[in-house]
């Protein structure tokens, strides 16, 4: 429902809503025909939430112009049944979709996420990573990694065995995002994740150099230390929330200010006994950010550079 995930009320009113008017409308179409949408997917937008789109149309005087409004109710290329929650007109824009090509495009969709879910896990043994991700969200993501994956697993069986024979069952700690972003490099690795990032038209002995070389140990090491620290990171949260009787404690910083929310936690555990007896946060959503301020999700975020004189009348205002 909607094109992103809702915290706010008025966001989850406002589903709710488009919810109800496709349930009314929904039994109206399907009374005699109760396996209508059997088998699809429905992407429901709210007509306040709808995304604008830009589409061409004749105008009075014989002449192509463009227009940037909302979306009308569709079938995307996926089969995916993307429908605007209008009351006065979602009774007929549903009946106006085609079905039949939406069933078409779901089994043609649901075959390369099939196909990803096959090729995933021969994929990850044979290089040796934590995980092997892509962007299944899309058809042609799936359809991207499906074909590179094929191309690699391909090399196993090769004369040489390249993979196999190069890497002799070598185990990494990070993990394998294949994507399709033109503009990255095609082989990517940031010191501050765990996650190798290879673009689906990488030629497999690009992938196999950096695995086989030093770049590929200096990222297995990265990646090690960044499990051992977000370890630490999520201990020492969980002891936090403990101590203040939270019901959540998080981080939403970046990971280059680990240091700053590692000392900005084990402060606030230090002050813990004190904070409780002058504010009660039990039950509270707590979230170390760069600000004092409370989201509409009911979580309430702390500056990692706070100064514990503030907490007190900072929080005391937010809850």
């Amino acid at each position: 429902v909607g094109g992103e995930f809702a915290v706010s009320k008025a966001e989850q009113k406002r589903q709710i809503e488009a919810l109800r008017t496709l349930n009314s409308c929904l039994t109206t179409l399907a009374a005699d025909q109760p396996e209508l949408f059997e088998g699809l997917s429905i992407r429901l937008y709210h007509p306040d939430s709808a995304p604008f789109d830009t589409s061409s149309f004749l105008d009075d005087s014989g002449s192509y112009n463009l227009r940037t409004s909302s979306i009308e109710s569709y079938v995307a290329d996926d089969g995916c049944l993307h429908i605007v929650a209008d009351r006065h007109r979602i009774q007929e824009a549903v009946a106006s979709l085609d079905l039949g090509r939406a069933r078409l495009l779901t089994r043609l969709s649901l075959f390369w996420v099939h196909r990803v879910r096959q090729l995933s896990p021969p994929l990850k043994a044979l290089l040796g990573t934590d995980n092997v991700w892509c962007d299944s969200r899309t058809e042609e993501g799936s359809q991207k990694f499906v074909l590179w994956a094929g191309c690699v697993l391909e090399r196993r069986r090769g004369p040489l065995e390249e993979f196999d024979r190069v890497l002799g069952g070598r185990r990494f700690a990070f993990s394998l995002l294949v994507h399709s972003d033109e503009s990255s490099p095609m082989v990517d690795f940031l010191a501050t994740s765990s996650v190798l990032q290879v673009r689906s038209n990488c030629p497999p002995p690009r992938l196999l150099e950096f695995l086989a070389g030093e770049m590929g140990l200096a990222a297995n090491e990265a990646a090690e230390s960044v499990a051992s620290s977000k370890a630490e990171e999520e201990a020492l949260l969980e002891k936090v929330r403990a101590a203040l009787g939270a019901k959540h404690v998080i981080c939403v910083c970046s990971s280059y200010d680990s240091a700053g929310v590692m000392d900005a936690a084990q402060r606030l555990l230090d002050c813990a006994d004190v904070l409780r007896g002058v504010v009660d946060l039990s039950g509270a959503s707590i979230a170390i950010d760069d600000c004092y301020e409370l989201w509409e999700s009911g979580f309430i975020s702390i500056p990692h550079n706070f100064q514990v004189k503030d907490l007190r009348p900072e929080l005391r205002k937010l809850l």
